[in-house]
């Protein structure tokens, strides 16, 4: 068992007034994570996760707490989230910023929430366009 702090900090700075800061805390016990940075093209989609039943390269679909995937790269990238009913939800990750999961489930504009199933990266550009992106995904319960 492991404590995990995510800890995030805005700060506006304006000429005219003082800076506003806004800081958030939140911890999350964790009983396994995993971290990993990979490179991938533009000529195809990449699945970086999937999250169902426990095996080689999935999480415990009911054991996500917390995830990260961030666009270390110069190009942007269309990050896809698939639900366990083939819904997909796709988000721009533009170079240097990161995409949080707060849990485990999404939900359609009509669909009903539902366990994310997949997590897929793809660069935007040509085919041989390359993106560096790290992830870090965490689990609140033994996983087995």
């Amino acid at each position: 068992m492991a404590n995990l702090n995510v800890f995030i900090r805005e700060k506006i700075e304006d000429l005219n007034t003082p800076d506003h800061i806004i800081e958030i805390s939140k911890d999350y016990t964790i009983y396994d994570y995993d971290k990993r940075i990979l490179f991938t093209t533009a000529s195809r989609q990449t699945t970086i996760f999937d999250v169902g039943t426990v095996n080689a390269g999935t999480f415990d679909g009911d054991g996500v707490t917390y995830g990260r995937i961030t666009n270390k790269g110069s190009f942007p990238m269309d990050l896809t989230i698939t639900n366990t009913n083939s819904n997909e939800a796709h988000f721009i990750v533009t170079a240097g910023s990161s995409f949080i999961l707060s849990d485990d489930t999404f939900t359609s504009i009509s669909g009903s929430w539902l366990d994310i199933s997949s997590v897929k990266l793809q660069p935007i550009g040509s085919e041989k366009t390359k993106v560096k992106a790290e992830y870090l995904l965490a689990a609140g319960k033994i996983t087995a």
